[in-house]
């Protein structure tokens, strides 16, 4: 009830709320979640405290866990997986498609870097473009990790 009147508190003052560094109603929402959160947890506390006096009240002649020989049953074991969860296909369909793209991305860029290669025997270095040298920049260094890598 305490954290039910907070709540109610905060939203008032959320409405007529000055700008502050932290304002007051979202102080209000805070101390109201807290005080939520530990009557919920008392009120498990006592739960569990009179389910713990029953438990002793009983008679001791056969503990209420004691399981008899014949109510034996089979482990759990988890059912077989057919196989990943949707999650896991489409990340996996994800990171085929990046590297399909990846890859015509590459094949394209090594496609325009003969068709600049091929210009550059014919007119020489000066008629490339910025366009054309940024590109041959990154497929040679490409090229040299490759190198790099490779035994």
């Amino acid at each position: 009830m305490t954290a039910v009147l907070l709540i109610v508190a905060a939203c008032l003052f959320w409405q007529r709320s000055a700008p502050e560094i932290v304002p007051a109603w979202f102080v209000l929402l805070l101390l109201a979640i807290l005080v939520f959160f530990s009557a919920r947890f008392e009120e498990r506390r006592a739960a569990a405290a009179f389910m713990e006096a029953t438990l002793r009240e009983l008679p001791r002649e056969r503990s209420p866990w004691q399981v008899d020989d014949d109510d034996e049953e089979e482990p759990f074991t988890a059912p077989p997986s057919a196989g990943p969860g949707p999650v896991t296909r489409w990340l996996e369909e994800r990171r085929q498609q990046r590297e399909a793209r990846q890859q015509a991305m590459v094949a394209e860029e090594e496609r325009r870097v003969d068709e600049i290669l091929a210009r550059v025997f014919d007119s020489g270095l000066d008629s490339l473009s910025d366009d054309d040298r940024s590109l041959l920049d990154r497929v040679s260094a490409r090229y040299r990790e490759r190198q790099q890598h490779s035994p």
